[in-house]
């Protein structure tokens, strides 16, 4: 864009101008990108016929920060209400999310849901994955949209509402992450009025990550469902999953703690 080769882009465009840019984006393209497209939106870069005008004093008092991200993250300011919160749910959901989980969390019909993720895909907010995936474009933008829910209580409503959401929801009974989703949802809920259910998601978590040898987060769940455990007769399943977890992380001393709670718990000793 600013190597045009006419005369008057040339002239109207200095050295000076591009070697701030250069400096300012440290060379990446999509710093110079959003840098470049902020300059259009107000207006001090403006096409001119056969180049380029740039209203350096224009460009000075826009302050651009130097890393982009804060640009970015400037951004989510600027979305309509209704992108906005489609866009916080989906940033409680992860990384990255599905537009057919969205659709149930954010309770929206399908048009809005599309136009809203328009409306992120143009600012560049997030960006499409595989398998009909959207992805964050930074985890900084995720945990700004996070902090929007500025309130505790919004913020385990919303977890309490996708939590129910996905669990009621027969389309989403084949989500290849409902256990996970689930689990961290109903613990960053109302967990204090749901203790059962906190526990019982977390274990059903816990012991799906230890199947699947993601041993960092299997112990993450069964610790979270420890500290709401219950009497029952899944207790014993949760010690000895926790033992094992552990010896695998090597927690011994844990472990031997667990593995001594399973024997306690066991109806056929």
């Amino acid at each position: 864009l600013l190597g045009a080769s006419s005369k008057v882009a040339q002239q109207v465009i200095s050295p000076e101008f591009l070697q701030g840019i250069h400096l300012r984006s440290n060379g990446s393209p999509l710093a110079i990108e959003e840098y470049i497209r902020t300059m259009l939106e107000e207006g001090v870069l403006r096409p001119t016929r056969g180049g380029w005008f740039v209203d350096n004093s224009g460009v000075e008092s826009l302050n651009l920060p130097t890393d982009v991200i804060d640009l970015l993250v400037h951004r989510i300011q600027e979305l309509p209400g209704t992108t906005l919160g489609v866009l916080k749910f989906a940033a409680l959901l992860g990384n990255r999310f599905e537009p057919r989980v969205l659709s149930v969390v954010a309770a929206i019909p399908q048009k809005e849901l599309q136009a809203a993720i328009t409306d992120a895909l143009q600012a560049r907010l997030i960006e499409p994955g595989n398998a009909g995936m959207y992805l964050f474009i930074h985890d900084r933008i995720q945990e700004a949209l996070v902090s929007q829910f500025s309130d505790d209580f919004l913020f385990k409503s919303a977890h309490q509402r996708i939590a129910e959401a996905i669990e009621h929801s027969p389309a989403l009974q084949d989500l290849d992450q409902r256990d996970y989703v689930l689990a961290r949802s109903y613990a960053a809920g109302n967990a204090e009025q749901n203790t059962a259910k906190v526990f019982e998601t977390n274990l059903r978590a816990g012991l799906k990550a230890l199947g699947s040898f993601a041993y960092e987060d299997a112990y993450a769940f069964l610790k979270t469902a420890e500290a709401h455990e219950t009497l029952g007769t899944s207790e014993f399943i949760h010690c000895e999953a926790l033992g094992r977890t552990c010896e695998r992380l090597g927690h011994l001393e844990e472990s031997i703690r667990g593995f001594e709670r399973a024997l306690t718990r066991m109806k056929e000793p």
